[in-house]
């Protein structure tokens, strides 16, 4: 229990202002059933409160952080395209590559949510083309 406090203690060190508060038993029967199993565990809270034993404690274990790979995507392409009008050298390619834009468009937004009045973004250069504009105008 020692070594939560420290974490915890830990973990308010890092905060400007820390407000404890004390909830009543009445309002937390998690934390209520939880203290009756610390104290002595009666027949009728093993069949409501799943108890799990571990084998080593918790706060040792180091923190795992799940890494994204970031693979070549279909719609690579057609992003480029949409933000920075960027085609290929292929004129052929670069056709099939507008044809798919707008009915990448045409299909994810158009049909979905409708013909935009306004494209919104995240300050992103993604809709910043003037035939984009013009369908907007």
């Amino acid at each position: 229990m020692a070594s939560y406090l420290e974490k915890a203690k830990e973990a308010m060190n890092q905060f400007d202002t820390v407000t404890i508060i004390q909830v009543p038993r009445a309002e937390n029967t998690n934390a209520d059933a939880l203290a009756r199993l610390a104290t002595g565990l009666e027949e009728r809270l093993l069949k409501t409160v799943p108890i799990e034993i571990l084998e080593e404690p918790s706060i040792d274990k180091p923190e795992q952080v799940g890494s994204i790979v970031v693979r070549p995507c279909w719609m690579d392409p057609i992003v480029s395209f949409l933000r920075d009008g960027t085609l290929p050298a292929d004129k052929f390619e670069a056709r099939r590559l507008r044809f798919r834009s707008a009915l990448f468009i045409w299909k994810n937004i158009v049909c979905r949510f409708g013909v935009p009045r306004k494209l919104v973004s995240d300050h992103g250069t993604q809709f910043e083309n003037e035939k984009l504009q013009s369908i907007c105008d």
